[in-house]
């Protein structure tokens, strides 16, 4: 399955050959949400074209309808060089508008403004944001406010058969600290807040940067993550993180990689961006665990002591994790407009300098150290 981007913005070409998890590597504005953003409107343009007309959005134009996909001021990416293929079949906007069409979407998108969603306690709806709000910040806000509309309950974190048991343990130890998610009345208001012991409530602006960014993720992907006998929401067939890691320390990381091999035990696909060396350790480690090594993986995410007959589902889910397929491509500038490379070798030995800097998430690291090192010896 490939993507293949040519002209898009300041991208002059990309081609993603996407695995079970896909992660997306690069300096900053280098267009990693870009591309991300263009798999979605490959995957669900139709489907997006009618909700947008839907909620009211004059979208018959092909500008008014990037302005309103990926944001004011975005309108004018497609170019008449544009290119854009997804298993080798051509989208193209003018296509989508005339197609546009009612449908499940095949995708599920959690995008890095998330924290605007949650900033006034509660999500508002659609409509509610701003005309150049990307469209995939407003879905994903109705998302999350389907969640609290239908949980029929105030607990949101931790919930008995919600997650794995020990995924669930890792998140609340890193992120939580021994605080429940809990939805509260305030008047004629609902509001988010983190409940700790003695009685203490803290609102959404007192809460960590790491909680702020973790919350609304979590909760947006509760849909996909069923409580009951179901695995999985069977018309979702892939979830795309947007630096999922923001804010986190690299407990809370490792924390979140194990909720990410949950998702790709239920049979997701997993496309993520990331600025964190600690995404690409986990998926090196992996790539470099024999398939039987199941014991091993879960010492990694400090998990041990596990057998199958106390596992209450972590096995399976290392299991699968092991058998999966890991793809790592690196965007980067040549110039003034960017290409792709595809560096899921994650060879650190490598004689070429973007792969065994890992997109160049540990190239200053190892200049550092050579620079020290160079001092100390003379």
């Amino acid at each position: 399955m490939r993507l293949d981007i040519e002209n898009l913005a300041h991208i002059r070409h990309a081609s993603v050959e996407l695995g079970d998890l896909t992660v997306l590597v690069g300096p900053q504005a280098a267009g990693k949400s870009l591309v991300l953003q263009t798999l979605k409107l490959a995957l669900d343009g139709r489907y997006i074209a009618r909700r947008m007309r839907d909620y009211g959005l004059v979208v018959n134009e092909t500008q008014d309808f990037l302005a309103r996909y990926f944001g004011e001021g975005m309108e004018r990416i497609w170019r008449e060089t544009t290119r854009v293929r997804w298993r080798g079949r051509r989208v193209h906007p003018r296509r989508i508008l005339a197609k546009a069409r009612k449908g499940e979407e095949r995708v599920h998108y959690v995008p890095a403004h998330r924290t605007l969603v949650l900033s006034g306690g509660h999500p508002p709806t659609f409509q509610q944001f701003r005309p150049e709000t990307p469209y995939v910040v407003r879905q994903f806000s109705e998302n999350v406010r389907s969640v609290l509309l239908d949980s029929g309950r105030d607990t949101l974190f931790p919930q008995a058969k919600r997650l794995k048991g020990r995924v669930r343990e890792k998140i609340a130890e890193a992120i939580f600290r021994g605080a429940a998610l809990r939805e509260v009345a305030e008047g004629a208001e609902r509001r988010l807040k983190l409940h700790y012991p003695r009685a203490i409530r803290l609102s959404y602006m007192a809460w960590t940067a790491g909680q702020r960014e973790f919350v609304p993720l979590l909760v947006g992907l509760y849909p996909l993550l069923p409580a009951g006998a179901m695995t999985r929401r069977r018309e979702i067939d892939w979830v795309i993180l947007e630096e999922a890691e923001m804010g986190l320390h690299p407990n809370g990381i490792m924390a979140l990689m194990l909720l990410v091999l949950d998702l790709m035990s239920r049979g997701y696909r997993v496309a993520m961006s990331t600025h964190s060396p600690l995404v690409l350790d986990v998926v090196w480690a992996i790539r470099h665990l024999e398939r039987d090594s199941w014991k091993e993986l879960l010492e990694i995410f400090g998990i041990s002591g596990v057998t199958r007959a106390n596992a209450g589902g972590e096995v399976r889910m290392a299991e699968a994790a092991l058998r999966k397929r890991y793809r790592v491509f690196a965007l980067d500038f040549r110039g003034r407009y960017v290409v792709s490379r595809d560096i899921s070798e994650l060879d650190p030995a490598s004689s070429d300098r973007t792969m065994a800097g890992w997109g160049g998430l540990t190239s200053h690291s190892s200049v550092i150290g050579d620079v020290v090192a160079r001092h100390a010896a003379g």
